[in-house]
Protein backbone atom coordinates (compact mmCIF):
# COMPACT_ATOMS: atom_id res chain seq x y z
CA UNK A 1 0.00 0.00 0.00
CA UNK A 2 0.81 3.13 -0.98
CA UNK A 3 0.39 5.84 2.38
CA UNK A 4 0.64 9.52 1.64
CA UNK A 5 2.21 11.44 4.94
CA UNK A 6 1.04 14.71 5.21
CA UNK A 7 2.34 16.72 8.08
CA UNK A 8 2.09 20.27 9.25
CA UNK A 9 0.48 22.48 12.20
CA UNK A 10 -3.06 22.68 10.55
CA UNK A 11 -4.10 25.45 12.60
CA UNK A 12 -6.31 25.33 11.65
CA UNK A 13 -7.05 22.86 9.09
CA UNK A 14 -8.83 24.42 6.35
CA UNK A 15 -10.44 23.34 2.77
CA UNK A 16 -7.07 23.79 0.93
CA UNK A 17 -5.56 20.90 2.71
CA UNK A 18 -9.19 18.65 2.61
CA UNK A 19 -8.52 19.61 -1.36
CA UNK A 20 -4.45 18.28 -1.02
CA UNK A 21 -5.62 15.18 0.76
CA UNK A 22 -8.98 14.84 -1.70
CA UNK A 23 -6.36 15.26 -4.89
CA UNK A 24 -3.52 13.00 -3.16
CA UNK A 25 -6.47 9.86 -3.44
CA UNK A 26 -7.96 11.12 -6.58
CA UNK A 27 -5.37 11.30 -8.72
CA UNK A 28 -4.21 8.10 -7.53
CA UNK A 29 -0.82 9.46 -5.99
CA UNK A 30 -1.61 7.17 -2.68
CA UNK A 31 -3.81 4.66 -1.22
CA UNK A 32 -4.09 6.19 1.72
CA UNK A 33 -3.42 9.84 3.04
CA UNK A 34 -1.71 9.84 6.71
CA UNK A 35 -2.58 13.56 8.67
CA UNK A 36 -0.01 13.96 11.01
CA UNK A 37 -0.70 17.21 12.89
CA UNK A 38 2.51 18.03 14.25
CA UNK A 39 2.07 18.58 18.39
CA UNK A 40 5.93 19.64 18.28
CA UNK A 41 6.16 22.51 16.04
CA UNK A 42 10.02 23.09 16.06
CA UNK A 43 9.67 26.51 14.46
CA UNK A 44 6.04 28.27 15.82
CA UNK A 45 4.77 29.88 18.87
CA UNK A 46 1.79 29.70 20.24
CA UNK A 47 -0.14 26.79 18.37
CA UNK A 48 -3.58 25.55 18.89
CA UNK A 49 -3.60 22.18 21.27
CA UNK A 50 -3.02 19.29 18.93
CA UNK A 51 -6.70 17.63 20.52
CA UNK A 52 -8.10 21.12 19.04
CA UNK A 53 -6.44 20.47 15.35
CA UNK A 54 -6.80 16.59 15.87
CA UNK A 55 -10.85 17.43 16.05
CA UNK A 56 -10.80 19.46 13.00
CA UNK A 57 -9.58 16.66 11.27
CA UNK A 58 -11.96 14.25 12.54
CA UNK A 59 -14.61 16.77 10.59
CA UNK A 60 -13.46 15.34 7.23
CA UNK A 61 -15.58 12.43 5.93
CA UNK A 62 -12.74 11.38 3.27
CA UNK A 63 -12.39 7.28 2.59
CA UNK A 64 -8.93 6.81 2.60
CA UNK A 65 -8.22 9.47 5.30
CA UNK A 66 -6.06 8.18 8.19
CA UNK A 67 -4.88 10.64 11.30
CA UNK A 68 -2.50 10.36 13.18
CA UNK A 69 -2.76 10.66 16.92
CA UNK A 70 0.17 8.59 18.89
CA UNK A 71 3.52 10.37 16.57
CA UNK A 72 2.53 13.69 16.57
CA UNK A 73 5.26 15.20 19.15
CA UNK A 74 8.17 13.67 17.09
CA UNK A 75 9.93 16.82 16.06
CA UNK A 76 11.31 16.15 12.74
CA UNK A 77 10.02 14.40 9.92
CA UNK A 78 13.06 12.09 9.38
CA UNK A 79 12.53 10.76 13.10
CA UNK A 80 8.41 10.36 12.37
CA UNK A 81 9.56 8.56 8.95
CA UNK A 82 11.71 6.06 11.09
CA UNK A 83 8.81 5.48 13.62
CA UNK A 84 6.26 5.04 10.63
CA UNK A 85 8.07 2.34 8.98
CA UNK A 86 8.26 0.61 11.82
CA UNK A 87 4.52 0.53 12.24
CA UNK A 88 4.27 -0.04 8.56
CA UNK A 89 7.29 -1.66 7.05
CA UNK A 90 5.38 -3.35 3.87
CA UNK A 91 4.21 -0.11 3.28
CA UNK A 92 5.73 2.35 1.05
CA UNK A 93 5.56 6.03 2.78
CA UNK A 94 5.33 9.08 0.49
CA UNK A 95 5.92 12.24 1.75
CA UNK A 96 3.35 15.20 0.45
CA UNK A 97 4.66 18.70 0.63
CA UNK A 98 4.20 21.86 -0.68
CA UNK A 99 6.81 23.40 -3.10
CA UNK A 100 7.66 26.24 -0.91
CA UNK A 101 9.01 23.87 1.80
CA UNK A 102 11.65 22.92 -1.69
CA UNK A 103 13.56 25.87 -1.30
CA UNK A 104 14.94 25.18 1.94
CA UNK A 105 15.06 21.32 1.90
CA UNK A 106 18.34 20.87 2.05
CA UNK A 107 18.55 22.25 5.66
CA UNK A 108 15.87 19.91 6.91
CA UNK A 109 17.47 17.70 9.16
CA UNK A 110 18.80 14.53 7.78
CA UNK A 111 16.96 15.13 4.35
CA UNK A 112 18.98 12.83 2.62
CA UNK A 113 17.75 10.06 4.84
CA UNK A 114 14.05 11.79 3.31
CA UNK A 115 15.35 12.04 0.11
CA UNK A 116 15.09 7.98 -0.10
CA UNK A 117 11.02 8.46 -0.16
CA UNK A 118 8.98 8.97 -3.02
CA UNK A 119 7.78 12.74 -2.66
CA UNK A 120 4.02 13.90 -3.61
CA UNK A 121 4.69 18.02 -4.20
CA UNK A 122 2.15 20.36 -4.80
CA UNK A 123 3.02 23.74 -6.36
CA UNK A 124 2.65 26.90 -4.66
CA UNK A 125 3.14 30.40 -5.86
CA UNK A 126 5.59 31.55 -6.43
CA UNK A 127 6.96 27.82 -6.55
CA UNK A 128 5.98 26.60 -10.18
CA UNK A 129 6.42 23.31 -11.73
CA UNK A 130 9.75 24.88 -13.66
CA UNK A 131 11.31 25.74 -10.00
CA UNK A 132 10.32 22.35 -8.63
CA UNK A 133 11.52 20.40 -11.63
CA UNK A 134 15.27 22.20 -11.31
CA UNK A 135 15.15 21.64 -7.66
CA UNK A 136 14.53 18.30 -8.11
CA UNK A 137 17.19 18.43 -10.50
CA UNK A 138 19.77 19.52 -8.23
CA UNK A 139 18.61 16.97 -5.05
CA UNK A 140 19.00 14.38 -7.53
CA UNK A 141 15.81 13.24 -7.10
CA UNK A 142 13.41 11.54 -9.60
CA UNK A 143 11.01 9.60 -7.98
CA UNK A 144 8.82 12.24 -7.53
CA UNK A 145 5.23 13.64 -8.69
CA UNK A 146 4.24 16.72 -9.00
CA UNK A 147 0.44 17.45 -7.94
CA UNK A 148 -1.71 18.59 -11.06
CA UNK A 149 -4.26 21.09 -9.23
CA UNK A 150 -4.93 24.53 -9.06
CA UNK A 151 -2.86 26.41 -7.14
CA UNK A 152 -4.02 27.24 -3.18
CA UNK A 153 -4.21 30.43 -2.07
CA UNK A 154 -5.46 29.95 1.80
CA UNK A 155 -3.45 30.99 4.58
CA UNK A 156 -4.00 29.37 7.95
CA UNK A 157 -2.87 33.10 9.29
CA UNK A 158 -5.80 34.81 7.82
CA UNK A 159 -8.29 32.27 9.04
CA UNK A 160 -7.15 32.58 12.77
CA UNK A 161 -7.00 36.49 12.42
CA UNK A 162 -10.65 36.38 10.83
CA UNK A 163 -12.29 33.46 12.42
CA UNK A 164 -14.90 35.66 14.16
CA UNK A 165 -16.05 36.78 10.57
CA UNK A 166 -17.77 34.17 9.02
CA UNK A 167 -18.14 35.39 6.46
CA UNK A 168 -14.51 36.40 5.46
CA UNK A 169 -13.50 32.67 5.99
CA UNK A 170 -16.33 30.88 4.55
CA UNK A 171 -14.80 29.55 1.68
CA UNK A 172 -11.83 28.56 3.79
CA UNK A 173 -12.89 26.82 6.33
CA UNK A 174 -15.27 23.97 6.92
CA UNK A 175 -18.21 25.66 9.24
CA UNK A 176 -18.03 22.51 12.16
CA UNK A 177 -14.18 23.02 12.22
CA UNK A 178 -14.31 26.50 12.27
CA UNK A 179 -16.87 26.44 15.34
CA UNK A 180 -14.66 24.14 17.02
CA UNK A 181 -12.18 26.59 16.70
CA UNK A 182 -13.98 29.70 18.05
CA UNK A 183 -15.11 27.44 20.91
CA UNK A 184 -11.66 26.93 21.94
CA UNK A 185 -10.46 30.68 21.39
CA UNK A 186 -13.77 31.66 23.82
CA UNK A 187 -12.81 29.27 26.42
CA UNK A 188 -9.18 29.81 26.77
Amino acid sequence: MRIGVYCGSFDPLHKGHEAIIRECLKQDLCDKVLLVPTGNYWDKQNISPLALRLQMAEVLNIEGLLLERDLNDIPYTYLLFRELKKRYPDDSLHLILGGDNLRCFSRWKHYREMLGYPFIIMPREPYGEAFLKRKMAVLDKSDYVIMKMPMIDISSSYIRQHINDPQAIAAMIDEKAADLYRQYLNNR
